[in-house]
């Protein structure tokens, strides 16, 4: 994965002490130093904020999660990168916009979730970016990520080869490059070619041994163990390792960098502690006038308690609410446990064959349903892949026969295959993907506020108000208006 750098600049032509740490900070990443880095961009975001930097002090927020990016805490990446993002798109500033929509969509497809992954792409491409080689590149770059995440091996193969031709002919520098062969190798790998993928790795150790991205070098280490381990020789193996364990200390610097993030955790701490005493300080003022006014009419206690009586009903609201988001949101997640269980059901019947012990049963199983423990799989991806593009299982002719005919088979085996992996019909799986997305517009005020509940499930493919209410019912238990009217009253509470 390559990262997109921030840029280090002032608002001012007189460069102030902020400047001046981010660019020590920069220098300290580039040499592959990253607890010192991390100091640097916590005292960067210090002095920035003091000396009224905002686009610096974005520039620190960003350049800390590429840190963790590097260091592969993607989680704690994405925070950072989404506080970036909102603040560039506040101040209307697109290409540090840009910069933190396409570090979004790498963090994205490295956590796997193609989706929200997608959705940043977009961002991407729409945004100007001044660097067009840049930009180009991280089209073909962030192309092959997704069609990675997507278990795509083929697209992903041919975005990374464009990827690299286009850095090469581009002379860009050259940790592009070998971004892009190290990629090349974790593809072979996925394929289950780990001898061609030892060839990617071994060109890159050759080529960073001379000098590059300390963290690049560590990182090919590690694969080439992995490699090494896959093809069997145990003493490569044991080998590539001490090399990665060796490095990767020196590198990063665990207890150093344990340190410099403690100093940020810190910061952030003081900043929050700071906005919550700005915030009681206010509140103080507001109970004080709220006082008064209370000894001074009798009117102002009775709204008072209407108001708790009130606060009540939204406190219960939201907790509903929640419960139901809960509700959704462990559905979800047992469809996905069904699913990783079927998954790992067909890998075993596999490894059975592979025995050579139960060569013949295995066969047999297979003849049920026409298809084999591979076949199963794969298509089960794809089943899955498609219901999970709100687009496509919104349409209204969207059915059984579409998504046979989508995925390449027939319906008989697509019936049979969502029966045997959730223990529930087509159609009930189908109603529980678009509710989910229906729920989720319900609930989004800022983007959905203004559309009805009957625009929402014509935009989902239902075709009568009835047909969605008792597809809403029976997987929430209660009615799309009853749903909205939680929504708001929790939206209120908020306010």
């Amino acid at each position: 994965m390559m990262i997109a750098v921030l840029p280090a600049h002032g608002g001012d032509k007189k460069l102030g002490k902020a400047v001046e740490l981010k660019a020590k900070g920069d220098a300290c990443y580039n040499a592959g130093r990253y607890p010192e880095a991390l100091d640097y961009y916590t005292q960067g975001l210090d002095r920035a904020k003091s000396e009224n930097e905002e686009k610096l002090y974005y520039a620190c927020i960003g350049n800390i999660g590429n840190i963790y990016a590097t260091m592969g805490d993607y989680k704690r990446a994405l925070h950072y990168y989404m506080k970036g993002y909102e603040a560039s798109e506040i101040k209307g500033n697109a290409e540090m916009q840009w910069r933190f929509a396409t570090n979004i969509v790498a963090v994205y497809c490295m956590m796997g979730d193609v989706v929200n992954a997608r959705v940043f792409f977009k961002q991407q491409m729409s945004l100007p970016g001044t660097d067009t080689t840049r930009k180009k590149y991280y089209f073909y770059n962030n192309q092959s990520l997704m069609a990675r995440a997507d278990g795509n091996l083929r697209m992903a193969e041919y975005y990374t080869k464009a990827a690299l031709d286009y850095a090469t002919d581009k002379r860009m520098p050259k940790a592009y490059v070998m971004s892009e062969i190290i990629c090349l190798g974790d593809i072979r790998m996925e394929a289950g070619d780990a001898k061609g993928a030892m060839r990617f790795y071994a060109e890159c150790r050759d080529s960073l041994a001379g000098g590059g991205d300390k963290a690049q070098l560590v990182s090919v280490y590690k694969k080439l163990a992995a490699a090494a381990q896959q093809l069997g020789d145990s003493a490569a193996a044991g080998h590539y390792r001490h090399r990665y364990l060796s490095l990767s200390d020196s590198v990063f610097n665990t207890a150093q960098f344990n340190i410099a993030a403690g100093k940020l955790f810190e910061y952030e701490n003081a900043e929050t502690k700071k906005r919550v005493d700005d915030l009681v300080s206010h509140n103080r003022i507001q109970l004080v006038i709220i006082i008064v006014f209370v000894t001074l009419a009798v009117s102002l206690a009775l709204l008072y308690a209407a108001l708790r009586r009130k606060n009540r009903m939204l406190t219960d609201a939201r907790q509903t609410l929640m419960r139901k988001n809960e509700e959704l949101t462990a559905g979800d997640r047992r469809q996905k446990k069904l699913l990783e269980q079927y998954v790992e059901a067909l890998n075993a019947k596999d490894r059975e064959k592979d025995n050579g012990a139960q060569a013949d049963e295995t066969h047999q199983e297979r003849n049920e349903i026409g298809l084999d423990a591979e076949q199963q799989s794969r298509l089960l991806n794809s089943i899955t892949s498609v219901l999970e593009d709100v687009e496509t299982i919104s349409r209204s002719d969207f059915g059984l026969n579409m998504l046979a005919e989508m995925v390449g088979t027939n319906t008989k085996y697509v019936s049979w295959l969502i029966n045997d992996t959730y223990h529930k019909n087509f159609k009930t799986l189908l109603n529980e993907y678009r509710i989910r997305e229906a729920c989720r517009r319900l609930a989004d005020s800022e983007h959905y506020g203004n559309v009805t509940i009957q625009t929402i499930y014509e935009q989902l493919g239902y075709s009568s108000a009835s047909g969605f209410i008792n597809a809403f019912r029976n997987v929430n238990g209660m009615t799309p208006s009853a749903y909205m009217k939680l929504v708001r009253m929790g939206g209120n509470m908020k306010g």
